[in-house]
């Protein structure tokens, strides 16, 4: 069995055994392999340790089932085996950040997308995927362009013409910076894109938009537009639940470089350590 396959075969052992207590060892005995060797090949695959995937879909998958059956917290807990509402609590805390009623409340604003189940194409994608975020303090930053709303909370500056970009500013920047929000609203994800502001007064076209100084992650973006939801899920459901840092405030910075005929793309997320 390859690699590839023995970690999609572990994977689905673990989706047909949520609703039970697994261990590391259990895990690794299925795939075949010692506890160390299993856990360093299946880490390297997926970004995640088993036990952090293995959480991550209990924990997601008990919550979109206290939504489905309109159930309590306490009977969620049970049926997926968590002993009890304190042990649930606690995981979700561990994963999420957040309290079980504080992600029900994100459940029914539509915005909780938990951590989906990993699939062979995705896999593909988190192997070849090698490029380490950085950790950036950026000072405030004072934008001025235009707001919008959009159905894709995941939206790029890639996915606009550079005619759109452009057609923003007769000053020709740069640097083009768009500010995404991930809570949904009535109309939909809002953003917001423009320019550095030099000190330029707010007008009827263009709004001022401040970004706070605070810790950043800084990741490259990825050159592949068909691949753009597999970086976005990456991120936001394996890395940084896995990763020492939360999201401090719900929405993430892209900016790009627009000289000459290259589109460099940084996105940066706003984080706090882990208590």
């Amino acid at each position: 069995m390859h690699d590839m396959e023995m970690v999609l075969h572990t994977i689905n052992y673990i989706e047909d055994h949520l609703k039970e207590k697994l261990s590391v060892d259990q895990i690794s005995d299925v795939a075949g392999f010692s506890k160390y060797h299993f856990t360093r090949l299946f880490s390297k695959m997926t970004g995640l340790s088993p036990y952090d995937y293995y959480r991550g879909r209990k924990v997601t998958e008990a919550i979109h089932y206290m939504e489905e059956k309109s159930c309590k917290i306490i009977e969620a807990a049970y049926e997926f085996g968590f002993g009890s509402p304190e042990v649930f609590g606690r995981a979700c805390s561990a994963v999420f950040g957040k309290v079980p009623s504080a992600i029900r409340k994100e459940v029914e604003a539509g915005v909780f997308t938990g951590v989906k189940r990993m699939d062979e194409a995705y896999l593909w994608f988190v192997s070849s995927y090698n490029r380490k975020p950085v950790l950036k303090f950026m000072s405030d930053l004072e934008l001025l362009g235009i707001g919008y709303f959009s159905e894709n909370p995941f939206e790029t500056l890639r996915h606009m013409t550079r005619e759109q970009l452009a057609g923003l500013d007769t000053d020709n920047p740069k640097e083009i910076y768009k500010v995404s929000w991930l809570n949904k609203g009535p109309k939909g994800y809002m953003n917001f894109i423009g320019k550095q502001s030099r000190g330029e007064a707010q007008s009827e076209s263009h709004l001022i938009k401040k970004i706070p100084k605070m810790a950043y992650l800084l990741f490259d973006m990825i050159e592949d537009y068909g691949q753009i939801d597999y970086f976005m899920s990456y991120i936001y459901n394996h890395y940084l639940p896995a990763s020492p840092y939360k999201e401090a405030l719900p929405y993430h910075l892209e900016v790009m470089s627009v000289e000459g005929q290259a589109r460099n793309s940084r996105l940066f997320i706003p984080v706090v350590p882990r208590p």
